[in-house]
This record gives structure tokens, C-alpha cells and sequence, in this order.
């Protein structure tokens, strides 16, 4: 009845040549809607809220469980107590165990050198006086100059280890143990990801898994919808946009309950026309521009749900009504 008494009186305005004060429009509740989703694969192990359940932000909504996970840490965690060694020795330097064995294999060396240097000397004198044939000289040298390198080569060894492990080894191995923390810090955030949160406050819409199905990273869980802010696009035609302001106050009423509207305000309005005729010459054309118009309703009493259909007023701009808007902003 109240509906019909509205549409009389725009008639009535119409009629009279007298723009109405307010613009009706028809349109259908709508809320912010947020999916919960998963960044790693797993299998749904508890969901800990029900549908239609109230949450906020941080609450658990769901718990995934992974079969490779636990494998994966063990091995994070064995890189890097490996890393943790490697930089203990350097940074420790050489033992005097290292450093004694070292000695003692030089003077091995150097023992094997003096022996074929020897060996060597006697055979170049055997083989001047034609007492042994040239083959057993040369294989003297090659002897002479291999128990050479290998003195040489403990010489080095043994330098090294009394100087220590180089400024960049060291730099190397807390590099390698910083790349082994990283990697291992990773697979925990993987791990916490296994337990789902809510991202926002809001209500809990129908499940797209159940206990005990898989899911995909990406895929949603469900979603949580923010009730406590809903909201309506309507479209209004191009003659009565130029009345039309954001920040403007509105009103919708629910085909169902008539006797209470429900205010909001207008907080969008498209720049571009939603419904264009393929060519738009004459006046009658124009008359099918429309454009989208978004209003904020209040919700304290939770009347405004999602799907809802509703008649929504839009007051047109005045001087009174710039007045209303500028002194309801901040």
C-alpha cells in the first residue's frame, strides 16, 4: 500500500511538471563476501565453525593436515644443523689434532723425498757408467719428482692449516647457514598454513568441502560474509543522474516489510552508462541510458540480508541537501 502511495505521488509530480524530490529505483541486497583459501595442498581435517556462525578476524575457521609436510621439515631442520656444523668448524679454526697429523705427513714426506732424491743420485751414477740401463734412470727421476710434490703439496697443506680458514670461507658458510635458516622458516609458514583463518569479521556462508576432502591451494574453503555492512546497486536513467550526489542520503524498503525503510547513503555512482543502445540519436534512445548507483545501508537490526529485493529512494540534490552533506563529513 505504502509502495503504491510513492509511485502515485512521482506520478503526481510528474504530471505536474515538478521533478520529485527522491529517485525510486529497484535493486537487491548485496554483502561483502570473503573467501577463506588455502596457499598449500591438503586434506581437511577439522572445520572448528558452523554455518552461520559469527566470526572475527584471526578466529580458526578449518585445519588442513599434509603427508609430505612433516618429511619436509625434517630435512629443512637437517640443513641446517649441517650448516650450523660446517660454520662451527671454520669459525673454531684447525684442531692441534689436525695440525699435529699434518706435520707428521710432511715429515713423511720429506722422508720419501730424501730417500728417492738418493735413489735417484745413484742410479744417474750407475747408469754414467753404463750399469744400469736408461729406463731404470728415468724411472728414478719420475720417482724423485713425485716424492717431491707430494712434500710439497704437505708443505702447503700444513701452512693452511696453521693460518686458519680464510675470511671469505667464513663468509661463505654464514651464508649457506643463512640460506638453510630461510629455507627452513619457509616450510614453517607452510606448516601455519595448514590452520585457516578468518581474514575478516562477518558470518560463515555454506561450505564448498567437507571433513576429510581434499583441497587444492586456491581453491576456497568458504566464505565469510560481512553482514554488519550491506549494500545495493541500482540504476538509475540518465535524466535523473544529474540530481544525484555521493553522500546523499537514501532509503531502502524490503517487499516484504514496507512499514520500516532502512537508510543509507550513496557512496558510488558509475561514471559510464551499463545500458548503452547500439546507437543512442533520439531522445527516446537517451531514455535508455542508465547508470549504477551504489548505496550503504545501516543494518543495526539485521533486516538487510543478502538477496533481499528492495525499492530504494535516492534523494535528489538541492541546496539544503549540499548544505546536509557538508556537514556530515568530516
Amino acid at each position: 500500500m505504502q509502495r503504491a502511495t510513492w509511485l502515485l505521488a512521482v506520478l503526481a509530480m510528474a504530471c505536474s511538471g515538478k521533478r520529485p524530490a527522491q529517485v525510486v529505483a529497484e535493486g537487491t541486497i548485496e554483502v561483502a563476501e570473503t573467501d577463506v583459501v588455502p596457499r598449500i595442498d591438503g586434506r581437511i581435517s577439522r572445520i572448528w565453525v558452523a554455518e552461520g556462525d559469527r566470526v572475527r578476524a584471526g578466529d580458526t575457521v578449518a585445519t588442513l593436515v599434509s603427508s609430505t609436510m612433516p618429511e619436509d621439515l625434517r630435512e629443512r631442520e637437517a640443513r641446517v644443523a649441517q650448516a650450523e656444523a660446517e660454520l662451527r668448524d671454520l669459525e673454531r679454526g684447525s684442531r692441534p689434532e689436525e695440525i699435529a697429523r699434518a706435520e707428521a705427513e710432511l715429515r713423511t714426506a720429506q722422508a720419501e723425498d730424501l730417500r728417492a732424491a738418493r735413489d735417484l743420485e745413484r742410479m744417474e751414477s750407475l747408469g754414467a757408467a753404463n750399469a744400469v740401463s736408461q729406463q731404470e734412470v728415468d724411472q728414478a727421476r719420475a720417482a724423485a719428482g713425485e716424492a717431491r710434490g707430494r712434500r710439497q703439496a704437505s708443505e702447503h697443506s700444513l701452512e693452511l692449516l696453521r693460518e686458519g680458514p680464510t675470511r671469505e670461507a667464513r663468509e661463505a658458510a654464514r651464508s649457506r647457514l643463512a640460506e638453510a635458516r630461510a629455507f627452513l622458516a619457509q616450510g614453517k609458514a607452510s606448516n601455519g598454513e595448514l590452520i585457516l583463518l578468518a581474514p575478516a569479521d562477518g558470518v560463515i556462508m555454506p561450505y564448498y568441502y567437507r571433513v576429510g576432502e581434499a583441497v587444492e591451494s586456491g581453491d576456497p574453503v568458504l566464505t565469510i560474509a560481512d553482514v554488519t555492512r550491506p549494500w545495493i546497486r541500482v540504476y538509475v536513467n540518465q535524466r535523473d543522474l544529474p540530481g544525484l550526489r555521493i553522500g546523499a542520503t537514501a532509503e531502502a524498503v524490503l517487499d516484504g516489510d514496507t512499514r520500516q525503510a532502512i537508510p543509507g547513503r550513496i557512496v558510488a555512482i558509475n561514471h559510464k552508462a551499463e545500458y548503452t543502445p547500439r546507437v543512442a540519436l533520439t531522445t527516446d534512445e537517451r531514455a535508455d541510458l542508465m547508470f549504477g548507483v551504489k548505496v550503504a545501508l545501516s543494518n543495526p537490526s539485521g533486516t538487510a540480508q543478502a538477496g533481499l529485493p528492495a525499492t530504494v529512494r535516492l534523494a535528489r540534490h538541492t541546496a539544503e541537501t549540499s548544505t546536509q552533506i557538508a556537514e556530515a563529513r568530516p
